[in-house]
């Protein structure tokens, strides 16, 4: 049997385009929104929880070396996720927190820190 092709219109075409790029759109919105929900950004996770007052002492800090996340100091686009370690190092002392959520508000009451982070020392 002989296939027999039939030229496409060029309305056709665009119609086809649009689809094609508005499913992109939709898989990359899903995408990311499922990595949002598992990543968050440090200097944005310390302000959003409260550990920092301001993202950009956050920021300050990163950048001095003072936060560490799993016994590593990090640039402020490192992601945190579930479970990691986070030390703050002050002249005299550390304070260590264990993610335990990550929040999906930008600020979050001081009461209801305890629902993000757990305080290891």
């Amino acid at each position: 049997m002989k296939k027999t092709f039939r030229m496409i219109t060029k309305k056709e075409l665009i119609h086809s385009l649009l689809i094609s790029v508005l499913v992109i759109i939709i898989y990359n919105k899903h995408f990311k929104t499922i990595i949002l929900e598992y990543f968050l950004r440090i200097d944005k996770f310390l302000n959003a929880v409260n550990l920092t007052k301001r993202r950009a002492v956050a920021q300050d800090m990163i950048e001095e070396g003072v936060v560490l996340i799993n016994g590593k100091a990090v640039k402020s686009s490192k992601n945190v996720a579930i479970g990691d370690i986070i030390t703050l190092v002050y002249l005299t002392r550390e304070q260590r927190f264990e993610v335990v959520q990550l929040p999906t508000i930008k600020s979050t009451p001081k009461s209801q820190q305890h629902l993000y982070v757990k305080e290891l020392s």
